[in-house]
């Protein structure tokens, strides 16, 4: 949702999804006989993740010229994962962890429009979330638009959970996407 006050712009944002995967990863055990901890490489990993994310953004559009923006900004954000994988190691182990993280970042939007046409790119960068936004927009009436785009989020956490069981998440998701806009 986007909302326009002179140069400024605020724009709320919300995606909610879920992923399951079955890869390979590295474990960390507990030495037998209370020896050191062992790693084994390339042990199957099930995983199960949710995502929701919630940003909001202002940007204030310098006006470089006419019919181009450009509008560095500020982002604030809320992203909330939860994430069960299943490790077939020794003692199974079944690692669920979930977490809410509200970040602050920096934001840049550029935009180009001409008569029914405008295409925009929307950045956003946080502690270890990165959100590109690429779209293009044909004004098909006065309040409604056909868009196309392409999106892609990069999200890292490392983090412990437990007794002390150490995970790295990095999540890479990106595609196209198409739709129709109303305004009012």
């Amino acid at each position: 949702m986007d909302a326009t006050w002179s140069k400024l712009q605020l724009t709320l944002s919300y995606m909610d999804t879920a992923f399951h995967g079955v890869g390979v990863g590295d474990a960390v055990v507990p030495g037998i006989g209370g020896g050191g901890p062992i790693t084994i490489v390339d042990v199957p990993v099930e995983t199960d993740l949710s995502i929701d994310l919630l940003n909001l953004i202002a940007t204030y559009d310098l006006h470089a010229a006419p019919g181009i923006e450009v509008a560095p900004g500020v982002g604030l954000g809320r992203y909330n994962y939860s994430i069960s994988a299943f490790i077939p190691v020794g003692p199974t182990y079944t690692v669920d962890a979930e977490a809410t993280e509200i970040v602050g970042g920096a934001a840049l939007r550029l935009g180009w429009q001409r008569d029914r046409f405008a295409a925009e790119a929307l950045y956003l960068a946080y502690p270890g979330y990165q959100d590109l936004d690429v779209l293009a927009r044909y004004r098909i009436v006065s309040s409604a638009d056909v868009v196309v785009g392409y999106r892609s989020i990069d999200a890292q956490e490392d983090d412990t959970y437990g007794e002390g069981i150490e995970y790295d998440l990095r999540l890479q998701t990106s595609g196209p996407y198409f739709g129709l806009v109303w305004g009012f």
